[in-house]
């Protein structure tokens, strides 16, 4: 089962449903350094959080209703141009902020993480994290 929050609220609320050991081994290794030094993402990331709280993926095992994938990204408008895209990671933060900010109505997302649990990898909650964001309403649905 895949659960998307709606909003921030609902968002805060899903995240109170699993205590802290049942979150623990999901995000077990960590996120890499272009995540967690860039002092411009820094800047940003809670803006992106409360922004597109909505864009945050959850899928749970129905089985345990244990999290075993969480994905994340974001909206943003993009001209359709090879040099038009993001110039990576941190640029497409900067970019979905400030298209937010500005009021530009996105036509494009960036996946910006996905992590799977150590223990379910090879079977299949990747694939299932990644294909919920080929579904093309659902970057508008949350916009």
């Amino acid at each position: 089962m895949l659960r998307t929050p709606r909003d921030s609220q609902d968002r805060a609320r899903r995240r109170g449903e699993w205590k802290d050991e049942q979150l623990a081994e999901l995000f077990s290794e960590g996120f890499p350094a272009f995540i967690t030094a860039d002092r411009v993402v820094k800047r940003c990331i809670g803006r992106v959080r409360e922004y597109f709280a909505g864009f945050d993926l959850m899928l749970v095992d129905e089985r345990d209703d244990v999290p075993v994938a969480a994905g994340w990204g974001v909206p943003l408008r993009w001209d359709g141009t090879v040099d038009g895209l993001p110039g990576g990671y941190t640029d497409s933060l900067v970019r979905a902020v400030e298209g937010r900010e500005q009021g530009l109505e996105p036509d494009s997302s960036v996946i910006c993480g996905a992590v799977v649990a150590p223990s379910r990898r090879g079977r299949g909650p990747a694939g299932g994290t990644l294909g919920v964001y080929r579904e093309p309403n659902i970057w508008m649905r949350h916009a």
